[in-house]
């Protein structure tokens, strides 16, 4: 069975934003790259980036000859376990609609918000108190404790060992 859908990098616009937000997060130490690894050889990978105590899911994609395996979904589970000994609040599926998320049965939720500030200098004065708190949020998060999740994430199935490996 052959299964190909839309490469959302295709287009230098996607693929740009990307690379760059992705570097980004790297460099505030929010993204996370899961990868589920069996017998040596990486057979599926998806993006995630950490807001506080959630973490947000981003584009995966896997090995199609692992296709009748269901790795996107053991990966899924990897990724909701090491959530679980990081002590994270959510773990945000994302708005696809895939196979992987839907076992789960999520609740899915819209929502739009956003943050303007005026041009004036009251809007300077409240945005720059607004990046402060924020700013002290984060670092009250990255003082609050261990979250390595160090031995989480290994597991038997079956003769093999599968070893998912986190970046952070």
């Amino acid at each position: 069975m052959q299964f190909k859908h839309a490469d959302r990098f295709a287009d230098d616009v996607n693929r740009n934003f990307i690379r760059e937000f992705a570097s980004a997060m790297a460099l505030r130490g929010r993204l996370r790259i899961f990868e589920l690894e069996i017998a040596g050889k990486v057979v599926a990978s998806r993006l995630a980036f950490l807001e506080g105590r959630e973490l947000y899911l981003y584009y995966s994609g896997y090995d199609p000859a692992w296709l009748k395996y269901s790795v996107m979904t053991t990966l899924m589970l990897e990724i909701m376990r090491w959530g679980i000994c990081q002590r994270l609040n959510a773990v945000n599926l994302s708005t696809s609609r895939d196979l992987s998320k839907l076992r789960w049965r999520p609740e899915e939720i819209s929502f739009m918000g956003g943050l303007e500030r005026n041009a004036g200098w009251r809007g300077r004065v409240l945005a720059r108190t607004y990046d402060a708190v924020a700013k002290g949020n984060r670092l009250a998060y990255h003082l609050s404790g261990d979250r390595s999740g160090h031995g989480c994430a290994r597991y038997r199935r079956g003769a093999e060992l599968l070893w998912p490996r986190f970046w952070n």
